[in-house]
């Protein structure tokens, strides 16, 4: 039975019981009360000893009966407190506590924010751009046009100090178009022109070399890097670069000299070398 019911019930039955009783209580005393008054005709008794507190008896059971149903009705009152109460507890929504062991764990995932790289300044923007009938390409200002060997199908640029004298770890460029390139009668594809510098480096018996690559023209092309032997930590090492294509069946070449300098120097230029490169474009 739920509190709800058990309510109800002592509400409807329990306390007209005790009103109930209460009256016959009343009733009862009030009848006694008058049968002690009346009187009748005398009758003579016949004598027989009085006991001691007979009369004193009755009202003790009369006391304790009006006290018995007091209590009765201080404990109904009492009960039906505690019932109200529990009721108006059990009226009152459950918050539900969560428990953590029965709760499916997630996994969280922690946000990082990805710091997008700075875009890398373009270092030819403000660089020299000298073109021919040909091509055209950019140097940094401390490169040098050479109009006495250049021509419309080659050009040649030089690093020079400010006297004018080549200096220590100096950059000499030659970018040059020629026809049957070395004693070869064409240079179809890329493949085969690097075959023919391949072959010119590996010709001389103190030729030493690696592949390399750099962009040109927006594609990534096949090079060299050569160097003499035995001379890679001297001071006085020539190292080349060289980064040939095919043009309409002939032989394109360029051609980056350092003067001066050891493989590990020359290395180093090459990240300027290859910038050099990807400004170069054919105007025809």
């Amino acid at each position: 039975m739920s509190p709800l019911t058990l309510y109800k019930f002592w509400e409807i039955k329990t306390i007209p019981l005790i009103l109930e009783i209460e009256k016959y209580a009343i009733l009862f005393l009030r009848i006694h009360m008058e049968n002690q008054t009346l009187t009748t005709t005398p009758i003579v008794p016949t004598q027989e000893p009085q006991v001691a507190g007979a009369s004193s008896n009755n009202w003790v059971k009369i006391v304790s009966f009006v006290v018995l149903v007091l209590c009765l009705m201080a404990g109904s009152v009492f009960i039906g407190i505690q019932i109200g109460k529990n009721q108006s507890i059990n009226i009152s929504p459950k918050i539900p506590i969560n428990n953590d062991s029965n709760i499916p764990t997630t996994n969280t995932i922690p946000t990082t924010t990805q710091n997008n790289p700075s875009p890398t300044p373009d270092l030819t923007y403000s660089w020299q751009t000298y073109s021919n009938k040909l091509f055209s390409v950019s140097v940094p200002a401390k490169m040098a046009y050479d109009s006495l060997h250049s021509t419309d199908n080659s050009m040649h640029l030089t690093e020079k100090n400010t006297t004018g004298t080549t200096m220590r770890n100096a950059m000499d460029i030659t970018i040059g178009f020629w026809q049957n390139p070395r004693g070869f009668t064409s240079c179809d594809s890329d493949e085969s022109c690097y075959q023919i510098v391949l072959k010119s480096v590996t010709a001389g018996s103190d030729g030493k070399f690696e592949t390399t690559q750099a962009e040109i023209v927006g594609v990534s092309r096949k090079g060299l890097l050569s160097w003499a032997v035995g001379k890679t930590v001297a001071p006085d090492t020539n190292v080349v670069y060289q980064f040939p294509i095919s043009k309409n069946g002939n032989y394109f070449e360029f051609n980056f000299q350092i003067g001066n300098a050891n493989l590990q120097e020359a290395q180093t230029n090459f990240t300027e070398i290859k910038q050099i490169l990807s400004t170069f474009k054919f105007i025809k």
